[in-house]
């Protein structure tokens, strides 16, 4: 069934007017079916810790429709913790416990593998990758994140794509930030490099920071940097000593440091930017101001909604992620809370690209992406120490 061609005008005028139910599926229930085991109680959706309760929104978006009504369906909300790491052992602990169980699923979707591995999720038999990209609309790179073998075995919910964030303020000519937005690859980078070195302000300061603590936005930035250069001997040679220091540095302190004007630049994605701009003081009374200018080949994050492998209410369930994976509630999430889109033709429309400054579809067609393995976490923590050991 062809998708629906939604976009944000249509759909803020929709919700304006109080007609949720009037927002369209991609993949629509088969006929009037008689209840669910455990219909009596609701879909519960587990994820990580939800942005101004949008994703709960999402959920009575979706209750609302006449045929999800008719049926007593609800849906409600569980939050399995703040990071990737919390989330996934807290809904596998779920999944292994017996009689509890998760109807959906919300992971970051390097974690899929692992779950598919250990038979914790339902794949979506009937689906395929051409539905992904054709019907659903679905970006090509991000609906290959939900494909486990030949199966689809998840859904894509939102995505996330890096960015180079400068203070523009230790820049004579911060227009010399232009130059970076038609560069790839390792030329992004060691022209990136040359121009922070050149910039003015304290040279402890002259640096472009990385999540460079024990965690997995290191993994992200090792990733994209081998990418980027082929080997690691020319990132050991051209990023200054102390770079890939084990350090703490996570994604809020990296944040922290450009924000303190520690640092020219940093590595960060577009929730923290948007962090930054909303922190500043008027341009006037001598603010900083940030340039954002998106990382060619960078990795890309974000989370996939997969079925829960005891569900009793599977079907409605899967109708429910199929509704969450689609335009009209894609563009809801980014309206309230900001989600990063995986559908393609949403990035027509240039308030969207604009406030993610400048990342289109094109970028997230050409990114980076983690290893797909059923052992990723093991993979990562190992990746993260010996790249480290070998370029500190």
């Amino acid at each position: 069934m062809p998708r629906p061609a939604l976009t944000r005008r249509t759909l803020l005028t929709t919700l304006g007017a109080g007609v949720a139910g009037g927002l369209a599926l991609a993949w629509q229930a088969r006929g009037d079916r008689a209840p669910e085991p455990g219909a009596n109680r609701p879909i519960q959706v587990h994820g990580g810790t939800e942005f101004g309760g949008a994703r709960s929104s999402a959920l009575r978006v979706w209750t609302e429709r006449p045929r999800v009504r008719s049926r007593g369906l609800t849906a409600t909300y569980v939050n399995a913790g703040e990071s990737s790491d919390i989330q996934l052992a807290g809904i596998q602990n779920l999944l292994n416990r017996a009689p509890e169980y998760a109807d959906l699923l919300i992971v970051d979707a390097e974690h899929l593998p692992g779950l598919v591995a250990a038979g914790q999720v339902v794949p979506f038999a009937d689906l395929d990758r051409t539905w992904l990209v054709e019907d659903l609309g679905c970006i090509g790179r991000i609906a290959d994140r939900c494909v486990v073998g030949d199966e689809v075995c998840a859904l894509p919910l939102n995505t996330d794509f890096p960015l180079l964030a400068f203070n523009t303020a230790r820049f004579g000519d911060p227009g010399v930030l232009d130059t970076l937005r038609t560069l790839t690859g390792a030329e992004f980078w060691t022209t990136a490099l040359d121009l922070v070195t050149r910039a003015n302000g304290p040279a402890g300061t002259r640096r472009i920071l990385l999540q460079t603590g024990p965690y997995e936005g290191f993994t992200a930035c090792l990733t994209e940097l081998v990418a980027a250069f082929g080997t690691l001997d020319p990132i050991k040679r051209i990023f200054p000593r102390g770079t890939f220091d084990l350090g703490g540095g996570t994604e809020k302190t990296t944040f922290d440091a450009l924000e303190e004007d520690r640092a020219v630049a940093a590595r960060l994605w577009p929730s923290q930017c948007r962090d930054l701009t909303r922190h500043l003081p008027a341009a006037e009374a001598g603010a900083a101001i940030y340039e954002f200018v998106p990382i060619p080949g960078g990795v890309l994050g974000g989370q996939v909604i997969a079925v829960g492998k005891r569900s009793p209410l599977a079907d409605s369930a899967r109708e429910l992620a199929v509704h969450l994976a689609g335009a009209a509630s894609q563009w809801q999430l980014n309206y309230n809370a900001g989600y990063v889109p995986t559908i393609a033709e949403m990035y027509a429309d240039e308030q969207l690209r604009t406030e993610l400054y400048g990342i289109d579809d094109g970028h997230l067609d050409a990114c980076t992406l983690r290893p797909q393995r059923a052992d990723y976490e093991d993979w990562s923590s190992r990746f993260r120490e010996e790249t480290r050991n070998r370029l500190s």
